[in-house]
């Protein structure tokens, strides 16, 4: 529960800031997304103590899961090409409504710089590169 409240409590100061700020300077105001801000800080807590600490996976999910950490680095270094080639295919956040946008394009994203990354590592020297 309190990673639900730690989760709850940045994303509503994100979003009730961030409207207050844009409305106050009569333009779009997005610095309390940085990555340092400390909403986003308790936003993070939030869900990384979720997912660490709840039983939420069965033995289906923890197979994606454990394939997914286990290729996290290769993941982390190739995450921003493939982002650009989504966005290159005009995928991103913004090609439906936001809402259902984001979530496609972290899925696909993380999908295929899993994908890229497992066929890398098949390689002896591939695997050094990537992790």
């Amino acid at each position: 529960m309190i990673s639900v409240l730690f989760f709850i409590l940045g994303s509503f100061i994100t979003f009730f800031a961030t409207y207050w700020l844009s409305v106050s300077k009569n333009q779009i105001d997005i610095s309390l997304y940085d990555f340092f801000s400390f909403n986003i800080l308790f936003a993070s807590i939030g869900i990384f103590m979720f997912f660490r600490l709840s039983n939420f996976f069965n033995r289906k999910t923890n197979v994606v899961f454990n394939q997914i950490s286990q290729f996290s680095y290769g993941i982390y270094l190739i995450h921003v090409l493939v982002l650009w080639l989504l966005d290159y295919l005009s995928i991103k956040a913004t090609f439906i409504n936001p809402i259902i946008g984001i979530p496609i394009t972290v899925f696909l994203c993380v999908g295929i710089s899993t994908i890229i990354v497992k066929i890398i590592n098949k390689n002896r020297v591939g695997s050094y590169i990537s992790g």
